[in-house]
């Protein structure tokens, strides 16, 4: 007798409810806020300054344009800082589903106002935030013992969002240029100099005697099939932990390590701009491949320095009242000093809305819950007082914002923004020749005279 067959829509089922360690959940949630965070803050938030310029703009989206038809830099960057704002006190603890979904819908409203912002893997990041309202509440306490295990779409829904990415890459490579090896050789000897993505692939199999044709095509062939089994480990990664499909374990691990690989090479070479997708996926990788027990033990001190330092503040916090006159000492401070358009207002309105959120923890007699609610917020603003002011971002943001007006013929604004560049400007990075240039230019066209062109 054959033996019976699980039906399709069991299989599917099984995939969507499968258990699944804890762990997994726990990190993949904590490390994708902090990222985003840092993100936010240190990379999407300096190009603000091109929002309004001309007063021309296209979303992502038609509807869009007619409810903000030319989105100005506060709106952007306070979009962006409270995003950050939100991720930061995701990834330190445990937020409601509304919050999740608050920090998504912020987020992907920051990036779809225009096509200013144009990276692609935005659009996979704002699907991966809605997933994680769709994960189980797991606290590091649970994580680090792996009990009970966990089974909820969200994770499913983020390995076959992946696997989608990967696969859709390796369908791309599939045309007979890329097969041939000849796109990568076009990349090597012209993107980034001799030095292009992957190319020391080729030459070293050239070194070993192989064909200069047949070492490109070989390369290229080679990074089409890595794509294939990271996708291919991701359509089974959630069912990784069943103890009954060892076997899913082994092709996991050979996933991970083509993707460590895969995106380790791709920031090493240096080819492509794409912000920090390669850090987003060598962290869901490296969470959804890697073994359970070394994710539980990932979340082991994790869960005792929670619980120490988490506890104490819990303890040793006066009051309520006073706890949420710190964060509000502390938004004051981080509003006055950013001297970026947007960023007080973004304070506002996080402190706002936890604020009124731990009102609503009160009343429901959840006074921990509450406290946490009050105090978190002045800890976000520290983080974002010391990315404005450890870093170089309001630099950049007023040199960007410099670059486009002077480009579109506004001088005198782009003299403006130069200046305020110059307040920031790094040791080495001095604008000084770009200020004097325009105020030589300003001032022949005052006088009446030829502009003189000079750099």
């Amino acid at each position: 007798m054959l033996p019976a067959v699980e039906p399709a829509s069991s299989r599917l089922r099984s995939h969507w409810a499968t258990p699944y360690h804890p762990a997994r959940a726990f990190l993949f949630e904590r490390g994708l806020y902090l990222l985003l965070a840092l993100d936010t803050w240190l990379l999407m938030m300096e190009h603000g300054g091109r929002y309004g310029v001309g007063g021309f703009n296209v979303a992502h989206f038609a509807w869009l344009d007619r409810l903000v038809p030319a989105p100005q830099p506060a709106l952007y960057v306070g979009l962006v800082g409270a995003s950050g704002l939100l991720a930061l006190v995701a990834a330190l603890f445990e937020v409601s589903r509304l919050d999740k979904l608050v920090l998504a819908a912020s987020y992907t409203l920051a990036w779809a106002l225009s096509m200013h912002d144009s990276y692609q893997h935005h659009y996979l990041l704002s699907w991966l935030l809605l997933f994680c309202a769709l994960l189980p509440a797991v606290d590091s306490k649970q994580a680090a013992s792996g009990r009970p295990p966990v089974a909820a779409p969200g994770l499913p829904l983020v390995a076959v969002s992946c696997a989608i990415v990967y696969l859709f890459t390796a369908i791309s490579k599939s045309a007979s240029d890329w097969r041939s090896g000849q796109v990568l050789r076009v990349l090597a000897n012209t993107s980034s100099g001799p030095h292009g993505p992957f190319s020391w692939l080729p030459r070293g199999l050239a070194q070993l005697g192989v064909p200069d044709a047949v070492a490109w095509q070989t390369t290229a062939l080679g990074v089409l099939a890595w794509q294939l089994l990271i996708a291919a480990g991701y359509c089974v990664s959630t069912l990784r932990d069943d103890a009954e499909r060892p076997f899913l374990g082994r092709l996991c691990f050979a996933a991970w390590a083509a993707a460590a690989l895969f995106h380790i090479m791709t920031e090493l070479e240096g080819a492509f701009a794409i912000g920090w997708f390669s850090y987003y996926m060598l962290w869901v990788a490296f969470v959804m491949f890697a073994p359970a027990p070394w994710l539980q033990a990932v979340c082991a001190p994790i869960a005792r320095l929670r619980q120490r330092i988490g506890g104490a503040v819990l303890e040793q916090t006066p009051s309520m009242a006073l706890a949420a006159s710190s964060s509000c000492l502390l938004a004051w401070i981080v509003a006055q000093n950013s001297d970026l358009p947007g960023v007080p207002q973004a304070c506002i309105a996080v402190l706002a809305y936890l604020l009124v959120e731990a009102g609503y923890f009160v009343a429901q007699r959840e006074v921990a819950v509450a406290l946490r609610c009050v105090i978190l917020p002045g800890v976000a603003m520290v983080g974002l007082f010391g990315a404005l002011n450890l870093t170089s971002v309001r630099f950049d943001y007023y040199r960007r914002a410099a670059g486009e007006l002077s480009r579109l013929g506004q001088l005198e604004q782009a003299l403006v923004m130069y200046r305020k560049a110059e307040r920031y400007a790094p040791a080495g990075k001095t604008r000084m020749t770009r200020i004097d240039k325009l105020q030589r230019e300003l001032e022949a066209h005052d006088a009446g005279l030829p502009e003189t062109g000079e750099e």
